[in-house]
């Protein structure tokens, strides 16, 4: 189905590859700095997560295993991989306090 045809043609913000690396090479130098105070940092969410490109590209790159998204599309989150968990649908609504 067409994102815009289902009314769900959201703002689209394309992410490319150098701009992956940054992030990459900024998570794995938190990573090492913090690394005493918060242990190994292992996760990440992407809010307006799309079908999870950046999600992926980011655990390979940054060693991430643990993977969460906020996307509003429906048919995107569809697409999302089986490794990405979705936190919800709207960022506005959604509480990112762990109720555990």
């Amino acid at each position: 189905m067409n994102l815009k045809n289902a009314g769900q043609d959201h703002e689209f913000y394309p992410t490319t590859n150098e701009i992956i690396d940054r992030m990459a090479e900024d998570i794995r130098s938190k990573g090492r700095d913090d690394y005493h105070r918060f242990g190994h940092l292992s996760s990440i969410l992407d809010i307006g997560a799309g079908t999870g490109k950046v999600l992926t590209a980011l655990s390979e790159r940054a060693e991430l295993s643990r993977l969460y998204a906020i996307e509003k599309s429906q048919i995107l989150c569809k697409q999302l991989p089986a490794s990405v968990f979705i936190v919800g649908t709207d960022f506005m609504e959604q509480s990112l306090l762990s109720k555990t």
